[in-house]
């Protein structure tokens, strides 16, 4: 199971799991990115860069689904996918991600939407923890029908 999404009362739920990091913040982003867009059934036409840092894997987690979804506004765009190439720790304080999403205009991707507008990530809300050999994380978002 890489992603869940449990949405009630213009909240949403989305947990991810993997056996190592980077696939769990591929399937977050999924999840997240899930309940705006049918995003199994749009073409992507291109791709932006993106590079996140925090002090811990929580908030990097946090800060990449933020980052997504101010990506799209800023562009006007739906990010349909990403790639995550490296999260390293790169000092005694901060972890940095880097990723390669993947987008549609939102006039091709209009026709897929879900019916639910993401309005905000719920601060402090991103939690993340190992458990046995696999990695879990979770968040919860604003949404609005």
């Amino acid at each position: 199971m890489p992603y869940t999404v449990t949405t009630e009362k213009n909240t949403s739920l989305v947990r991810a799991e993997g056996t190592n990091m980077k696939d769990v913040f591929v399937e977050g982003a999924r999840g997240a990115l899930s309940i705006v867009y049918d995003i199994d059934h749009i073409n992507a036409d291109d791709s932006i860069e993106v590079v996140v840092l925090a002090s811990n894997i929580s908030a990097l987690f946090q800060g990449w689904i933020q980052e997504l979804f101010d990506r799209a506004s800023l562009y006007e765009v739906a990010i349909i996918d990403t790639e995550v190439h490296a999260i390293q720790k790169i000092n005694k304080t901060d972890i940095l991600l880097t990723a390669t999403a993947w987008t549609a205009s939102q006039k091709n991707a209009k026709k897929y939407g879900t019916g639910t507008r993401f309005r905000e990530l719920k601060k402090s809300s991103s939690t993340c923890r190992q458990k046995g050999g696999a990695w879990q994380c979770e968040i919860t978002a604003s949404t609005t029908s």
